[in-house]
């Protein structure tokens, strides 16, 4: 694969809640066909004590933690595949900015977590804090509902694409993830302006282009238009009407005028989508030709 990451490191935090657990059942089911190294995190912050729970009172936060993070390695390592392992870390401090330091000191490829939407989880800190490791972590995070099923194949990644000149940097990471699962990706050019005649030629222009790109890549693809005034809800619409399994995004467009929803374009997408979502930042990406 050309100008592409290895997935060989992916970084999953958990608060050892059943839900926070989804995220490395997901980890696992999505990278059978490889073989990578999944490192869990676990951050002793303000909250941890109320989280871990030990039958010995008098045991440390630490040693509980890290007897809890055995045990969860001892009952995975028999699901991986391919010599894929499993390892662990403890930190300590604020859980978004602990995930970010750990998946730079670890120059990992991908964060995956699980979210539990605006109104939420509120008792695991792992869902509370997904949008602010999507706003904090310079690696691309994926974010994942808890009753969410993940089947590595016949899957459908939708990639949408706007009129903003970074929209096709996601293009790159999506194609890694998408030949990793044996995926299919639908481009969505996405119409904002019913009068900017240009706007809707260069969405078209990237649109194609990445198509283009895509199909060399040897990843089955489709693209489609739409007109959208509200472009949160016309990704997550199309989304759900071809049943995908992820929906590719890039920050930058937290500020965006098309969006009419309060709240940045990101955490929209992470408290809206039952889908999973793929966060990424312009600045993290490796050059291709679409750049």
């Amino acid at each position: 694969m050309k100008n592409l990451l290895v997935m060989t490191k992916i970084l999953v935090p958990i608060d050892f809640s059943p839900n926070s657990l989804k995220s490395l059942d997901f980890v696992i089911e999505a990278t059978k066909n490889i073989s990578t190294e999944i490192i869990l995190l676990w951050v002793n912050g303000i909250r941890s004590k109320d989280i871990l729970i030990s039958e010995n009172e008098e045991m440390s936060t630490e040693k509980a933690a890290t007897l809890k993070m055995e045990k969860i390695i001892e009952e995975y390592t028999p699901k991986l595949k391919n010599g894929s392992k499993i390892r662990y870390h403890i930190r300590e401090g604020k859980v978004h900015i602990e995930v970010a330091n750990q998946a730079k000191d670890e120059d990992v490829d991908l964060v995956v977590c699980c979210t539990h939407g605006a109104s939420g989880f509120e008792e695991a800190y792992i869902g509370s804090n997904a949008y602010r490791m999507v706003m904090y972590c310079e690696r691309p995070i994926l974010t994942v509902r808890p009753n969410y099923r993940f089947q590595a194949s016949s899957n459908i990644y939708v990639l949408p694409i706007d009129a903003s000149r970074d929209t096709r940097q996601k293009v790159s990471f999506t194609c890694q993830l998408a030949k990793i699962t044996k995926s299919e990706i639908h481009v969505l050019g996405l119409h904002t302006s019913k009068k900017a005649s240009s706007l809707k030629k260069q969405v078209d222009t990237y649109a194609n282009q990445v198509e283009k790109f895509i199909a060399d890549e040897g990843i089955k693809s489709k693209v489609e238009f739409k007109e959208a005034t509200n472009i949160t809800k016309a990704i997550i619409a199309y989304a759900e009407s071809v049943n995908a399994d992820l929906i590719s995004i890039m920050t930058e467009q937290e500020s965006s005028k098309w969006s009419l929803l309060l709240g940045t374009f990101a955490q929209q997408m992470l408290s809206a989508s039952a889908i999973p979502v793929l966060s990424i930042k312009p600045k993290n990406l490796i050059k291709t030709s679409l750049s």
